[in-house]
């Protein structure tokens, strides 16, 4: 592997790039599984995956049949491997392909389990960081560059090479890309990581919206702190029932229009990263109670089955009263920051498609019956366009919660 730089140097698009990204070792598994059998649901959800992405039927047909069984094996891949498992996805160009990617070279254990899997298995090793400690960095990152002075900014693992990606605005002007490289260069250990590549942009590249909106509407109660949210889902902390959403939403809020049903009752502070985090929940007031369901479509409830975090390359959908109905994407990254004028959070997922609208704050994000997250923001156009969403695993996280399913808990 070649040494890492010790100085910066330019790309023909102005960026900067410090040390190297990772060369990873493969072996592909041509795995035996069998596919299950595709419900009325998921044809109805791949018919909306087909109008938003632009990914044929076919192809996203021979994805989904395996999906349940892959995602298992990528979840238990990160609890059983907490040191060396870095990430999994869906191939991007081939539906009978998925990957999942290490530090170092798996034990046989885990390629025995791939060859149960439907799909054609690339496993990878040879990342500079577990899942964990790319998300560190990330945060890390970010924050060198908001004291560097960016006022907007998006940082990300690319979710090919791993290196970290920092798209910024600076008010005062691009000399501040070579501060953020000077303080990466003099604050962490450049030698170790998968690479830096930075750029100054111009401040509508990373426009990001969170503005307040959403599903079962969650209005203000405060006129000095107008706006509409969403609620996302029903929770649990102890006997306590209540709901998430986003925490950029206003704190006092109604519940579809009824006051004295919900109450505050905590903001999420920092991911396991240690970035702020986009969730808040409020405590249903007795004798209300929450329930499993959450608005899937225009006039459509669904009963959650369970939560996972979406993977990369994975479907995921969104309904907000925003956007009116049910809108769908593919996941491009995880592990975001993003930062505008009066937010920052971290810990986000991004998906590959703009499918949300300004008013979608809060808002349910899933697969199916399978929770994956609530809305947080959007960027519009341009080359970080997508929807970002914190995820289902931020709940117990980062506020204690249980995520409330069709079977009660």
């Amino acid at each position: 592997m070649p040494a890492a730089q010790a100085n910066p140097t330019s790309g023909g698009d102005g960026s900067l790039s410090l040390g190297t990204v990772a060369k990873y070792t493969t072996r592909t598994i041509q795995g035996s599984g069998q596919k299950q059998a595709l419900t009325d649901e998921d044809r109805k959800e791949i018919r909306t995956l087909v109008r938003d992405t632009g990914l044929t039927e076919e192809f996203l047909v021979r994805q989904r049949g395996g999906a349940e069984a892959f995602e298992t094996f990528a979840a238990d891949m990160e609890s059983q491997y907490p040191d060396t498992f870095n990430s999994a996805g869906y191939g991007k160009a081939d539906p009978g392909t998925v990957w999942a990617r290490f530090t170092q070279q798996p034990p046989s254990r885990v390629f025995d389990a791939a060859k149960a899997l439907p799909y054609e298995v690339v496993i990878e090793w040879g990342a500079r960081l577990n899942q964990k400690e790319s998300a560190v960095l990330t945060a890390r990152t970010a924050e060198l560059a908001r004291k560097a002075g960016a006022k907007n900014l998006i940082a990300a693992a690319d979710p090919e090479t791993g290196q970290i990606e920092i798209a910024a605005y600076y008010a005062e002007g691009a000399s501040a890309n070579e501060a953020l490289a000077s303080e990466i260069s003099s604050t962490l250990n450049v030698e170790s990581s998968p690479g830096f590549s930075l750029r100054s942009v111009a401040a509508s590249a990373v426009q990001v919206e969170f503005q307040v909106g959403g599903g079962r509407p969650m209005s203000s109660v405060v006129s000095s702190d107008p706006g509409t949210c969403t609620s996302g889902f029903g929770v649990l902390k102890g006997s306590v029932y209540g709901v998430v959403t986003a925490a950029h939403c206003p704190n006092y809020l109604d519940y579809n229009g009824e006051a004295n049903k919900v109450s505050f009752a905590g903001e999420a502070q920092t991911t396991r990263s240690g970035g702020n985090i986009d969730l808040q929940w409020h405590k249903a007031i007795s004798p209300e109670t929450a329930g499993s369901y959450f608005r899937s479509d225009s006039n459509a409830d669904t009963n959650v089955s369970y939560g996972a975090n979406a993977l990369v390359n994975g479907p995921v959908c969104h309904y907000g009263v925003g956007s009116g109905y049910k809108r769908c994407g593919t996941v491009y990254q995880r592990d975001i920051c993003v930062q505008d004028s009066q937010h920052y959070y971290c810990g986000e997922s991004r998906t590959s498609q703009y499918v949300c609208s300004p008013s979608d704050s809060g808002g349910p994000w899933f697969t199916d019956a399978i929770a994956r997250g609530v809305h947080s923001a959007g960027v519009s156009g341009g080359e970080y366009v997508g929807c970002y969403y914190t995820p289902y695993t931020q709940f117990s996280e980062s506020l204690g919660l249980t995520l409330i399913n069709s079977s009660g808990g």
